[in-house]
């Protein structure tokens, strides 16, 4: 038996002294790495010995791979010897040595990892050994290196930067379809060559052709044409900025520039449709009690995927905006008033406050003690050493720092939030559980924004609750229900042909704010006619209409008591136009003018109606190119 002192204690004397530093200097970076998994003495001798064996006396031999390919599916010594290398590459290669290898990380030309909303603790090794071109490769190289060390702002993001090497993997595969050298010469290609590529990218979308270089996706696409088109835009323009960016830094040879500056170039496919609101059914099953604990079933862990939903379902914010609140994200404003902060990082704002409701908050309360429970114990050693307020102090900052939903595998320090994959598949195994289908979580912002619109509330607050910083973001998620929407522009009234005024705007939706000012004008009594309303106070008050309900059609023209409403506005509009096209094909002159001549009076009532709807933000004018 070895004495219990030399437990966790690994002895690396009997390898290569450079083998030694690399191994100690990967073992260092892996446990200062948040997503770190535990790497056991006994898993890292077996590792080493495996490598000691085949006379490795570096990481950066190819031999590794194969070694790390070849050992037991599932077992820590495959993981050892795949994530090690990994660990200690700044050791194993530098910027010339990685770009001539067809690799890169920003660490090899002394910059940060590229970021992203959803992961912020991954380091990752990209791989552009499928761009067969030397050419491409470095120039793909070069714009990876730039940005790595562009400031912050202006450095793309991690999904960015992974679209842009796809869109170039695409162009060498393409290159090799149309050149019978392959593409390997830069200095040949000519804007024939980016008419051909147009041409191929044609007929993969005419033909409905998966791009063969790229992996088809786990799931069936609904439209597959329509997937091709959005593919084509994107890795052209993608692939095009990557070149773009040689040509400007001189990186490439000039001769190159027709083939670049006639690189094919396609319109922006139209956006997905607007998230369509949930039903009051649809959604009170997604909410309920029963529901909600079928939800808690499928959390073994104990993430807290019901809070999130919960939370998510009631506060209106984007899914990963749930997913990384912070633990403390909740607090009072003023004496009562619960709050919830988040960030939305994808306006640029840190620390958003909204109101919180109530059951969402007493969720949170529980949640947020669990966490900090978690915390506590994981941290343990450190809090033993502390005094009471240094030990206060850092709790605090845990508050400003720690996510409230740690993940729970491969997340020691617990500093990493729960991933929207994790979520995912325990909400969609929830949906078929509870017989709802075709949702998605994103649609709750929809509804909520429907919901408090038709509810009255106005628009600037449905957008500060939803963190929209702009008017067409609320468009695009929120709407007034059908039945709100009439309701509201029936409340814009315009005199008819037949009153003095024609087009005057007798009433607005701000007559009718309060029982009060509604009160005061005894002058709104209506009685509803057909397409308008009728104005003339005997009638209103039960007597014989005079014009036996001609309101339009009398032998003395339109009754001078008839008024239209915004909803009634396209009725009439569609109604003239019908005649003016009718107008176009008369026989004679005399017949199109006098149909032209019914509609004259018409002009000014539909023109100042259709005014005070633009102006109210309630009416659009139409697009003949849409």
């Amino acid at each position: 038996m070895q004495p219990h002192e030399s437990r966790g204690l690994l002895s690396l004397s009997d390898l290569p002294a450079n083998l030694q530093r690399e191994v100690r200097y990967g073992i260092y970076r892996h446990a200062k790495a948040p997503n770190r998994t535990q790497w056991r003495p006994l898993d890292i001798r077996e590792a080493l010995n495996r490598l000691a064996a085949e006379g490795i006396e570096t990481l950066a031999d190819p031999r590794v791979e194969a070694i790390a390919a070849a050992a037991k599916r599932g077992s820590m010594a495959k993981r050892v010897l795949t994530d090690l290398p990994i660990a200690a590459r700044p050791l194993l290669l530098d910027a010339k040595s990685a770009k001539d290898a067809g690799v890169f990380d920003p660490v090899f030309v002394g910059g940060e990892p590229f970021q992203s909303s959803s992961v912020r603790h991954r380091r990752y090794l990209f791989d552009l050994r499928n761009v067969s071109q030397r050419w491409l490769r470095d120039v793909l190289w070069d714009y990876l290196s730039d940005q790595a060390l562009a400031t912050n702002g202006k450095r793309a993001t991690l999904p960015t930067i992974q679209l842009r090497i796809t869109s170039v993997i695409v162009l060498s595969f393409m290159l090799r379809q149309i050149r019978q050298d392959g593409g390997n010469v830069a200095e040949i290609l000519t804007s024939e060559d980016s008419a051909a590529l147009a041409g191929l990218w044609n007929i993969w979308v005419s033909e409905n052709i998966h791009v063969p270089c790229i992996k088809p996706p786990n799931r069936p696409v609904k439209d597959e044409r329509t997937a091709l088109v959005r593919a084509r835009f994107n890795f052209t323009t993608n692939a095009r900025i990557v070149l773009l960016h040689a040509l400007n830094h001189n990186t490439i040879a000039r001769k190159t520039e027709s083939f670049i500056l006639r690189f094919p170039e396609y319109s922006r496919p139209k956006s997905s449709p607007r998230p369509r609101p949930l039903s009051d059914e649809e959604f009170m099953r997604l909410v309920s009690d029963e529901s909600i604990t079928k939800l808690q079933d499928l959390d073994t862990n104990d993430v807290g995927i019901a809070d999130i939903w919960v939370t998510h379902a009631f506060q209106g914010g984007r899914i990963n905006e749930t997913l990384t609140l912070r633990l403390g994200c909740i607090g009072f404003v003023g004496a009562m008033q619960p709050y919830l902060w988040r960030d939305i990082s994808k306006a640029g704002q840190l620390d958003y406050g909204i109101p919180c409701h109530q059951p969402v908050y007493q969720r949170l309360l529980k949640r947020q003690e669990k966490t900090r429970q978690l915390l506590r114990q994981r941290y343990a050693k450190e809090l033993s050493k502390l005094g009471k307020r240094q030990a206060t102090a850092l709790e605090t900052k845990w508050d400003r720092e720690m996510p409230l939903f740690p993940r729970p595998s491969s997340n020691p320090d617990l500093v990493i939030p729960f991933s929207f994959s994790g979520f995912q598949d325990s909400w969609m195994t929830w949906l078929e559980q509870i017989g709802v289908a075709g949702v998605t979580s994103h649609r709750t912002r929809a509804t909520m924004a429907t919901t408090l619109l038709d509810n009255g509330a106005p628009p600037k607050l449905v957008q500060q609750i939803l963190g929209h910083f702009s008017d067409a973001a609320l468009a695009f998620y929120g709407r007034y229900s059908d039945e709100t929407t009439v309701r509201h522009l029936q409340m814009f009234w315009a005199g008819g042909p037949g009153t003095s005024k024609p087009g005057a705007i007798v009433a607005q939706p701000s007559d009718f704010a309060d029982s009060t000012s509604t009160a005061a004008r005894i002058d709104l009594a209506v009685v509803p006619v057909e397409h308008g309303l009728c104005r003339y106070g005997p009638v209103v008050g039960g007597a014989l209409c005079p014009k036996q309900k001609n309101c339009t059609t009398g032998p003395g023209g339109v009754c001078e008591h008839f008024a239209l409403t915004g909803a009634d506005l396209a009725y009439w509009e569609r109604k003239r136009d019908a005649d003016y096209q009718f107008a176009e094909g008369a026989p004679t002159e005399e017949a199109r003018e006098y149909i032209l001549s019914q509609w004259r009076e018409w002009e000014p009532v539909i023109d100042g109606l259709r005014e005070a709807l633009e102006d109210a933000g309630c009416w659009r004018p139409q697009n003949n190119s849409t």
